[in-house]
């Protein structure tokens, strides 16, 4: 019998918005927050304890946005007793489904930005996390996508800097900002399914590759507002 996951990412702050299909396991792929402040994120977890009643087991990782989590661990374990004592957090630790044998891992790194967020890694630091996530998992939770996967996404940029100070010129260019550390230790261990989000471009996507299922689930845009419906799929 398979398992249906119901899978979001990228709520920041709006999760009471959502309409959520039925399901087996619910999976919240991080960044649940938009400040990162504290009142967000008990607002956050008591939506996700919520969801407990609904599914068997609600999953959950952090995203870059949560600032407050990475800056008070141990405040936020207490929180977390208080308001979502039955969901399951996976921060670069492994679950294991005791009705379908499923196992799920999760990483709540994405690849450096620019230091002004949490839980960004350099490629260097990246390869040295990635060697952490175990070989025989099923479903690879992570927040930032793997190089070249669902992860681009398109700026605007002045050609040269005389028309930059007009704003005359502008070329399109295509920026992709996923691991390649990601990608290399996803291919050597194969998990059916990988989702993350992270990328509101590419919300609501799936891609197959090589036997491996890649999925977006951020449910914002790029524009913050709900745009993208939860992904589904059976395992």
């Amino acid at each position: 019998m398979s398992t249906r996951l119901v899978i979001v990412s990228d709520s920041h702050n709006k999760h009471n918005e959502l309409i959520l299909p039925q399901g087996t396991i619910l999976i919240h792929c991080g960044d649940g927050t938009y400040h990162g402040e504290v009142a967000e994120t008990i607002n956050w977890l008591v939506w996700l304890q919520l969801q407990t009643h609904k599914y068997q087991a609600v999953l959950s990782i952090f995203g870059n946005h949560e600032i407050y989590v990475s800056q008070n661990v141990d405040e936020f374990r207490e929180l977390r007793s208080i308001y979502a004592p039955d969901v399951k957090w996976l921060t670069m630790n492994s679950w294991k489904d005791p009705v379908s044998g499923l196992k799920f891992y999760g990483c709540p790194y994405v690849n450096f930005i620019n230091g002004h967020w949490v839980w960004e890694a350099t490629e260097s630091e990246m390869e040295e996390l990635v060697k952490k996530i175990p070989n025989d998992i099923d479903v690879l939770i992570s927040h930032g996508p793997p190089y070249g996967i669902l992860d681009n996404f398109y700026r605007k940029r002045a050609i040269d800097d005389l028309t930059a100070r007009f704003g005359i010129r502008f070329e399109e260019i295509e920026l992709k900002v996923g691991s390649k550390a990601l990608l290399k230790r996803i291919q050597e261990i194969r998990p059916s399914v990988v989702c993350f989000g992270h990328i509101h471009e590419n919300g609501n996507t799936k891609r197959e590759s090589d036997g491996i299922t890649y999925i977006n689930a951020a449910r914002l845009d790029e524009h913050y507002e709900i745009g993208h419906e939860p992904m589904v799929i059976n395992v």
